[in-house]
């Protein structure tokens, strides 16, 4: 058990000349509710925070956003990096963010977590919270699980003078552009597909080459 850390692919696992481009995370799976004293067993839905990928010129770019973050109790808004994940089926945010932000958790859920091709797994008990995050029109409430860590620093960036049909958009995470000092290489929230398909609009740009543009409510995300 390696908490969420992503785990390495051994070589056995890539095709010749093609690198191995996923980042694997924890998954974590049958989730059970403590505020349902009925339940007797385990849900069979597994909760996965595996996050696919897309290859820019050799490099791998994942769905991240910026905005602000604000507690239902009337804190600060503070700005957070997001991950925006489809591929997890529950959201997340770090316990770091919970106690800036002093969220009181609503209630617990126990997870099984374990690691792929692992048989056993632990039980973790995860806080649920709720806050706010500012979009382009309006505040969205999202209620999220926490989690100490949800993925590993993520520091790739583009050139964007290569790639003309992201110059006139306005990116939502300024992070990714090579030659601007980054505010954050660390995650604060993960948006699993509970809330995935609300914040992102369909609209999309592609140019000839290189990584495609998403409109969400959040602004602009490269992937």
């Amino acid at each position: 058990m390696n908490g969420n850390k992503p785990i390495p692919p051994s070589k056995d696992d890539e095709l010749p000349g093609e690198p191995n481009n996923t980042s694997t995370a924890t998954v974590i799976n049958n989730l059970t509710s403590t505020d349902n004293p009925t339940t007797t067993g385990y849900m069979t839905t597994e909760d996965s925070t595996t996050t696919t990928t897309t290859k820019t010129r050799n490099k791998v770019l994942l769905q991240t956003a910026v905005r602000y973050a604000q507690g239902e109790n009337g804190s600060n808004p503070i700005p957070v990096r997001l991950l925006l994940d489809s591929g997890s089926q529950r959201s997340y945010i770090t316990n770091s963010l919970k106690k800036r932000l002093g969220l009181v958790p609503i209630r617990t859920e126990t997870l099984n977590l374990n690691t792929f091709g692992d048989d056993h797994f632990k039980k973790r008990r995860c806080d649920i919270v709720q806050l706010s995050l500012k979009g382009n029109s309006d505040n969205r409430k999202i209620t999220v699980l926490c989690f100490t860590n949800l993925c590993s620093p993520l520091t790739t960036t583009i050139d964007l003078s290569l790639y003309p049909h992201l110059q006139e958009l306005q990116l939502s995470d300024l992070n990714i552009l090579e030659g601007r000092q980054n505010d954050s290489s660390y995650i604060d929230i993960l948006i699993g597909a509970d809330y995935y398909f609300d914040i992102l609009t369909g609209e999309m740009v592609r140019g000839e080459s290189g990584p495609v543009a998403v409109n969400s409510n959040f602004g602009w995300v490269v992937t």
